[in-house]
């Protein structure tokens, strides 16, 4: 297959994903309406079928990146691990506020 063919077929397959990513997200939004809350089972189902959409749209476009740019090793590997370490989110809990953060000044 050429080159160019290649990057054609996996564009159009990430075109396609990104179309199923899409009615998926509506599905799910129709299903929560307007005041979202606590999901039910079926809610939570669409919510999957959701990240799977995403996670193959993802992963079509992680290819066609590679095609477009195949020096681009990060692509398939992630970041650095020093950088990623840097960039964790903090599971720790936030510090508490003063006890009497909320009372007025001058009380």
């Amino acid at each position: 297959m050429h080159p160019a063919t290649e990057v054609l077929h996996w564009y159009g397959l990430t075109a396609e994903a990104q179309t199923v990513v899409d009615r998926a997200e509506n599905t799910l939004l129709a299903a929560i309406g307007r005041a979202p809350g606590e999901l039910t089972p079926s809610q939570m189902a669409i919510a999957h079928q959701v990240d799977t959409a995403v996670a193959a749209r993802d992963g079509r476009a992680m290819v066609l990146r590679h095609l477009l740019d195949p020096n681009a090793s990060h692509v398939w590997r992630g970041e650095r691990p020093q950088n990623r370490i840097a960039s964790q989110v903090s599971t720790a809990l936030p510090p508490r506020p003063p006890a009497n953060a909320g009372r007025a000044v001058g009380r």
